[in-house]
């Protein structure tokens, strides 16, 4: 078994003629995954912002595993091994739906912990994730425009955008991430900008007869926060109250700030529009795809079609932004987690259950598999109604 060694100096009275008070070194070894359970253990405890809420309960995990990892050998593969099912049981129920564990050692790099994920696989609620981009072409009138960036991607997709016009009176907008602001000023995309254009433009001048905007996160796993104020900032001329945010407060578990206002702000270049949204999203619509979600509901024509989301609503940003959050142990793991709890403008949370849509139309198999979409064409028939 690998110990780490402490050394602790220890000062010790030694009872002698001259009363001499002398130095002496005591070690102390600790199994190596005993020191790792206990690090893991104590930044979730500090850094996990669902801990008022959560039905885990994470002192009792601490009494029932730490004697289990101090009986494991870093040196041994199988022991290796074993630690993921232990850190699995340890996460299994936990809220948060951003939560994720990645493995750095060698025999277990093929591991991945995510919690939100095995439930919904054993309640058997996961279908296949369907991408409409392209398929929705269709729908568009000529001159719609495709943008790609090779540059910037995510999960090894490079980011893709479609802008475009519906009957010359509605604009319609899709991406197959958020990292939009990055291609349009920093990558200097050209096909990502011109349709970004397309959609600032429409925005500007308001269309001939303008009916409203679809915006389609559908299959969307969210990305980078910037881009909601780049996108829908462009929609409104003073800040959209969307919701809260508790942040953490210190390191105590329940230590988190009183309810904080969440914003969309206003671009430079923007409109106070005051035409119909619809939002369309689906079972695989996560993360800054819900926020947008929740933006858009929260505009006074405001609507979402569509299946429930994921449930990883609260964003997850770099660790030094809220010292809170996603953190690693070296050589050994990397634990992905919300940075700060988001709260709906209904005073609820929804990580690890999704938010539900205003109207509820579940994907259809058969419909794709003629190239029909019925969610698209229920928004499209919401604006004629």
């Amino acid at each position: 078994m690998k110990y780490i060694n402490i050394t602790m100096s220890l000062l010790v009275l030694i009872v002698s003629a001259g009363c001499e008070r002398q130095d002496q070194e005591h070690t102390i070894e600790i199994p190596y995954f005993e020191y790792l359970f206990v690090s893991f253990w104590e930044q979730m405890d500090k850094n996990y912002v669902f801990w008022n809420t959560d039905s885990t309960d994470w002192e009792e995990t601490y009494y029932q595993y730490r004697g289990i990892f101090s009986q494991l050998d870093i040196n041994d593969d199988d022991d290796v091994k074993s630690s993921v099912r232990y850190f699995q049981e340890m996460t299994r129920n936990l809220t948060d739906g951003h939560y994720q564990i990645n493995f750095f050692h060698s025999a277990i790099t093929d591991s991945v912990i995510n919690p939100l994920l095995e439930r919904k696989r054993k309640l058997g609620v996961l279908g296949n994730p369907y991408s409409y981009f392209l398929k929705d072409s269709v729908y568009l009138d000529e001159g719609y425009l495709i943008g790609s960036d090779e540059t910037n991607t995510l999960n090894y997709q490079p980011l893709r955008t479609i802008c475009g016009e519906i009957n010359g009176e509605i604009l319609y907008f899709a991406c197959n991430f958020f990292g939009l602001s990055q291609s349009y000023y920093l990558n200097a995309s050209k096909s990502v900008k011109a349709s970004l254009d397309f959609f600032f433009d429409w925005i500007e001048n308001n269309s001939v007869h303008p009916r409203g905007i679809i915006i389609d996160v559908r299959n969307n796993p969210g990305g980078d926060l910037a881009d909601l104020n780049f996108l829908l900032g462009s929609l409104i001329g003073q800040p959209l109250h969307i919701g809260y945010c508790h942040y953490k407060n210190g390191d105590n578990p329940s230590n988190l700030t009183p309810r904080i206002d969440a914003h969309v702000n206003p671009t430079s270049n923007t409109k106070d529009i005051q035409l119909p949204i619809v939002v369309l999203a689906d079972s695989y619509s996560a993360s800054l795809a819900e926020l947008v979600v929740s933006a858009v509901t929260a505009f006074p024509q405001g609507t979402f079609i569509g299946e429930t989301t994921w449930g990883a609503v609260s964003p997850v940003v770099p660790f030094e932004v809220y010292a809170s959050g996603s953190f690693e142990i070296e050589n050994f793991m990397h634990v992905q987690m919300s940075s700060c709890r988001f709260i709906s403008l209904d005073e609820n949370n929804y990580d690890g259950l999704g938010l539900t849509p205003n109207i509820s139309i579940p994907h259809s198999a058969e419909a794709y598999s003629q190239g029909k979409d019925i969610q698209l064409e229920k928004a499209i028939e919401l604006f004629f109604n």
